[in-house]
């Protein structure tokens, strides 16, 4: 009986098993000669995936010299194959400065003062606002589930209400924000 036990102490030393050789998380114990079992036998098995999304947000935007608006394109884009949390969505929304609600306002560079109010749309819908308390400032949104299938884009562009009477030569400009964050898809 000795050897057996010594044979059976090289096998688990050589192996790193137990003596029973299959249990994976919990421990077989002999505290009075029977054998007592500590744990469940459950093993958990998981993985955390990180949450990655691309967001590809213009670096200038023109405005027009002649015409009311620029041309539509797809210029703000969540790119496809992002994972967020399933009840989670990519909230991209634009915020500025300017006259009012929905106009911002671009400061000519020159030595006189003649800023000039501009709009910005998304898609060739109403202006959006550009007040960050405002819900109509919201560029994109987008589920979990769109963002993975198929990603969205935006199209914004901006101009006028009227066609612009520049008065001078020279540079107008505004820095806007755009935001983007992970919001719940409910709120």
């Amino acid at each position: 009986m000795k050897k057996e036990l010594v044979l059976a102490a090289a096998v688990v030393a050589a192996l790193g098993t137990t003596p029973m050789g299959l249990v994976a998380a919990d421990t077989y114990t002999f505290s009075d000669g029977s054998g007592t079992w500590s744990g469940d036998g459950a093993t958990e098995v998981s993985t955390t995936i990180a949450s990655t999304y691309e967001v590809t947000i213009p670096e200038t935007l023109t405005l027009p010299q002649t015409a009311t608006f620029t041309e539509e394109e797809d210029n703000v884009t969540v790119t496809s194959g992002a994972q967020i949390p399933a009840d989670q969505s990519i909230l991209v929304k634009l915020t500025g400065g300017g006259a009012g609600d929905q106009t911002f306002t671009a400061e000519y560079e020159g030595a006189t003062d003649d800023d000039i109010n501009y709009l910005v749309k998304l898609n060739s819908d109403a202006p959006i606002a550009n007040t960050s308390s405002d819900a109509t400032n919201q560029v994109i949104k987008v589920t979990a589930s769109q963002a993975h299938d198929s990603g969205a884009t935006g199209a914004i562009n901006v101009g006028f209400s009227d066609t612009p009477d520049f008065k001078y030569s020279g540079k107008y400009s505004q820095n806007v924000a755009f935001t983007v964050s992970v919001v719940d898809t409910d709120g």
